[in-house]
């Protein structure tokens, strides 16, 4: 189950103002399904958690602020005209796995996307100017994936029984189409403002 990553010079204190791409209602259904038996060794669950929107994340812009903001405003129809080359993106969601997270007391849960459309498409909005680049979530090393959960390693046994749960649940691989790109500016946990592409 377990996957590595590598989270090089990021500072886990502070959000990402990113381009996500928004998941269709079966989707949120099924993680919602899935997420229920572990919900109680989670600092937070996808779904589960109001204000957390499970997303599958094709650019990190840079950390919020104003300045960001702004400029991801200004360059609406670069990112608009780069995400019409794709759209719709037939996906699927492919593997579970968990990988380290930047707070050593956490365990991220992932839900692997498998589709090289977006990745070409992540590509793509790399050659718009003007943003950060995280070279561990990016280029070379983006990975493509819906976060579900972050686990509370504090709780005894929280990691063996989240890994045990997941390495049993045996999901089949589900189709689905990205119809919908947003630019997420997320100023804190209590709110998140996307506009639409």
């Amino acid at each position: 189950m377990a996957f590595s990553a590598v989270y090089q010079n990021l500072e886990p204190e502070k959000t990402f103002d990113t381009i996500w791409a928004s998941l269709p209602e079966n989707i949120h259904n099924r993680i919602k399904q899935i997420l229920k038996p572990i919900k109680t060794y989670c600092h937070w669950c996808a779904v589960i958690d109001p204000k957390r929107i499970p997303h599958v994340t094709l650019r990190y812009l840079g950390y919020h602020s104003p300045e960001l903001q702004n400029q991801m405003i200004q360059d609406k129809n670069k990112f608009t005209a780069a995400a019409k080359e794709y759209l719709p993106i037939k996906t699927t969601l492919g593997e579970i796995g968990s990988w380290e997270s930047p707070d050593p007391r956490q365990l991220r849960v992932y839900w692997k996307i498998n589709s090289s459309s977006i990745r070409r498409l992540h590509q793509d909005f790399l050659k718009i100017d003007n943003y950060s680049f995280f070279t561990s979530l990016e280029g070379a090393n983006f990975n493509p994936h819906i976060t579900l959960s972050r686990v509370n390693l504090a709780i005894p046994y929280a990691e063996e029984n989240v890994t045990a749960y997941f390495e049993k649940l045996r999901t089949a691989e589900m189709e689905f189409e990205i119809t919908t790109l947003e630019l997420n500016f997320v100023p804190s946990l209590e709110e998140n403002f996307q506009v639409k592409l």
